[in-house]
């Protein structure tokens, strides 16, 4: 909700931003897909340390959306 509420604060509603989050979503959620589809044929082991900082990356805050990833990695971890 408070992500919502900055975009609209600072309308960056806009179709292009929209579009930009949109992108980095999918691409995100497509890595972590490949990580979860390589813990499942390693016997479901828990993610390791490389894939962990892997992850991580995306909050640095030099990257597009940190805050964003920062709110949906302590979502699904």
């Amino acid at each position: 909700m408070l992500g919502l509420n900055t975009i609209q604060k600072y309308r960056l509603d806009s179709d292009l931003l929209d579009k930009r989050r949109i992108t980095q979503l999918k691409y995100f959620y497509q890595f972590v897909d490949k990580i979860r589809i390589k813990q499942i044929e390693d016997n479901g082991r828990a993610l390791n340390d490389e894939e962990i900082e892997a992850i991580n990356h995306f909050t640095q805050i030099d990257q597009p959306y940190s805050l964003m990833f920062k709110v949906i990695i302590n979502q699904i971890l």
